[in-house]
């Protein structure tokens, strides 16, 4: 048997908490299928030995990869045990966070009433432990709810509180994608020059720190910045570079979204046929997804 094949094996035997530590360095990396291929074996291993704190922490991490995979429902699945088993050993870290995702999971498919009712629960439960990883997370995502529902002063104060908080943990990451969410809301404020430099640097520190969904959510930010300075073949190669790395990935949402961006652009050149393509690969994701009322949205805006 060839070397990488035994490796391979060796791998497959390996302990459910080795599974698990290389699921979460995988997802850091942005191999989002790596990552939940080995949070799968490790959850199986923590089942098969009925430890329930490894199962709920091998849980989390299955349903996020499934989650950014696009299968929803499955990852819905995940948190919801995950929750449960947490509120079973009343670990109330486990509990934010597992509340913080189902609402990621409400957000996607457009029940944002829902999603912001367990953001701002986990926020509180982040906030009771003082994890200040999660509360810049929380309240990050707050903010992109508030931005999707164009209450945008209120979204500018939640990102605020994100940035504060990851700039105290002082984490580079963390910074990054704070920092994109509050120059993506300055930008729908058109304070162009103070966004385009907040989204710039969060572009800068995600190839830095090797975060993809974050670069992705970038490139999509500075395509709107460049269509409002009215450079519209700079904002095309932004919306490209986002698609394409959308797809490098395999993160359904961020394929549904960049497509969409990147029809609204082919649209205002001209490009009828090519933008007619990039929605329906858009509505496709959506649908992939379970998130039909956005699916139906996109297919609307283009009389589809």
């Amino acid at each position: 048997m060839a070397k990488t094949a035994l490796d391979a094996v060796a791998a497959e035997h390996r302990s459910p908490e080795w599974q698990l530590l290389t699921a979460m360095a995988t997802w850091r990396l942005g191999d989002f299928q790596e990552s939940q291929r080995h949070a799968t074996v490790s959850l199986a291993g923590y089942q098969e030995c009925a430890d329930t704190d490894g199962e709920m922490r091998a849980q989390n991490v299955a349903a996020a990869g499934s989650f950014v995979l696009g299968a929803l429902s499955e990852a819905r699945r995940g948190y919801e045990r995950a929750l449960f088993l947490a509120q079973q050993r009343h670990d109330l870290l486990m509990i934010a966070r597992c509340t913080n995702n189902l609402g990621s999971v409400c957000y996607y498919l457009k029940q944002n009433s829902h999603a912001m009712t367990w953001y701002r629960q986990a926020a509180r439960g982040f906030e009771q432990v003082d994890f200040v990883p999660e509360i810049a997370r929380a309240w990050h995502n707050i903010g992109v709810v508030l931005r999707e529902e164009n209450l945008l002063r209120e979204a500018l104060a939640a990102t605020d509180r994100a940035l504060d908080a990851a700039q105290r943990l002082g984490d580079r990451r963390c910074v990054g994608w704070a920092l994109g969410g509050r120059g993506e809301t300055n930008i729908m404020l058109r304070d162009l020059r103070l966004g385009k430099a907040e989204v710039t640097r969060a572009l800068e520190l995600s190839r830095e720190q090797e975060d993809r969904l974050t670069e992705v959510e970038a490139l999509r930010a500075l395509s709107v910045v460049a269509g409002l300075e009215g450079d519209r073949q700079r904002s095309l190669d932004f919306v490209r570079q986002a698609v394409a790395l959308a797809d490098r990935v395999k993160s359904t949402w961020l394929i549904a979204q960049s497509n969409r961006d990147f029809a609204h652009v082919l649209r205002e050149l001209g490009e009828v046929d090519e933008a007619r393509d990039a929605i329906r690969r858009a509505a496709a994701a959506y649908a992939e997804l379970g998130a039909e009322e956005r699916s139906e949205t996109v297919k609307r805006e283009f009389e589809m």
